[in-house]
């Protein structure tokens, strides 16, 4: 039930471009009933238990709270992380994991991938929370923790700026001959427009607003744009390789 920003956290953690280290706001006394109400509030019983530790920390101004600079202590917690990551991306026990859905899309089958995807979404999402007003960001946590598989072969990004807005997820490849990838996502509310069309609407944003500029200038080619729509447990995807739509 994390949020994105919890993921995102997780990620820098476990990724050594982040040597190990992620920066939060940090609750340091929370009664228990109160730690899913509010991210720092984690952080803190994190840190109070031992499964993290700080590296430096500073007043946060006007709150009572710190911003604390944390670290997993050592390689025996590290391998905890690691290892509730990973199972949590083996999905269901007879339904396709979310390793081999990622594996998918780096091998090129992009349409594959957006009809597993689907079918991963439907099998797995009944054990997660999708309330709230803004459900994409629940599916950009969804995704995001899959993509922990990839730390050893993609640097990972959620919500940084690039070309004239801020895109939800990239993948930019550490070796410059596997491609690199950006994603937008968007909630279909109601029955005016179909999932389709919002996947495209998506796709069409992130040609619109170049968020794939940055990747362009670090050599990344090709680079591979995909709008995802969902209305509750439905998905639809919209791709198109950008670099050759930009070059045609």
């Amino acid at each position: 039930q994390a949020d994105t920003k919890v993921k995102e956290g997780l990620h820098e953690l476990l990724s050594p471009t982040t040597q190990h280290t992620t920066t939060q706001i940090v609750q340091e006394h929370v009664p228990l009933r109160e730690i899913a109400k509010d991210n720092k509030n984690l952080w803190g019983l994190l840190l109070a238990s031992g499964y993290l530790t700080a590296v430096q920390a500073r007043e946060n101004p006007n709150a009572d709270n710190k911003i604390v600079q944390l670290c997993i202590p050592n390689d025996e917690v590290r391998r905890l992380y690691s290892g509730l990551v990973t199972r949590w991306l083996q999905g269901p026990a007879e339904g396709i994991s979310g390793v081999d859905l990622i594996e998918v899309l780096l091998q090129g089958q992009v349409q594959d991938f957006a009809d597993y995807f689907a079918r991963f979404v439907l099998e797995s999402t009944s054990y997660f929370d999708q309330s709230g007003q803004q459900p994409e960001r629940f599916y950009h946590g969804f995704v995001l923790g899959m993509m922990y598989h990839l730390r050893d072969r993609y640097i990972v990004d959620s919500q940084r700026e690039s070309g004239l807005g801020r895109y939800d997820l990239a993948l930019e490849p550490t070796d410059k001959a596997l491609p690199g990838f950006v994603m937008e996502f968007k909630t279909c509310i109601g029955n005016t427009t179909s999932l389709n069309d919002t996947a495209q609407q998506a796709l069409q944003q992130i040609q619109d607003k170049q968020y794939h500029i940055d990747l362009v200038k670090r050599g990344v080619k090709p680079i591979i744009a995909l709008g995802l729509a969902f209305r509750g447990k439905e998905v639809a995807i919209a791709h198109t390789d950008i670099t050759q739509d930009s070059a045609s």
